[in-house]
């Protein structure tokens, strides 16, 4: 599996609300960093 094909499948369970959720934990770090999959997923 190649790093693009990582990132389309991780794409594929994002949450983009847990992703807001995630930023607001580590505000020195830019909101495109995080995708927001939840854990059992």
């Amino acid at each position: 599996m190649t790093i693009k094909e990582l990132q389309q499948l991780m794409f594929e369970y994002e949450d983009k609300k847990y992703g807001d959720f995630s930023a607001k934990l580590i505000p020195t770090m830019p909101r495109e960093n995080f995708i927001g999959i939840r854990a059992p997923e």
